[in-house]
């Protein structure tokens, strides 16, 4: 496997985090907690770590509106 770097021109980060949080809604409609979930979970990971990548983080909290869980975009600080 070969690790490639693809550029995101910085007027088009804010479609792509769109695209990102779309999926979490998305995920959050049907999504069980404590881990019966478990491929979402690994999908709600990935998706995170591709928002770090350009600079930010999701708040994910479970909610029972219909639009699955409620998301804030918060920037993303490395852990110490």
């Amino acid at each position: 496997m070969t690790h490639k770097q693809v550029t995101v021109p910085a007027e088009d980060i804010d479609n792509l985090l769109g695209a990102i949080e779309d999926k979490l809604h998305k995920i959050g409609k049907t999504y069980r907690a404590n881990g019966k979930s478990w491929h979402d979970d690994l999908a709600i990971t990935g998706l995170r770590k591709v928002a770090a990548q350009l600079g930010t983080d999701f708040e994910i909290l479970s909610s029972n509106e219909p639009d699955g869980f409620i998301i804030t975009r918060v920037p993303h600080t490395a852990a110490e």
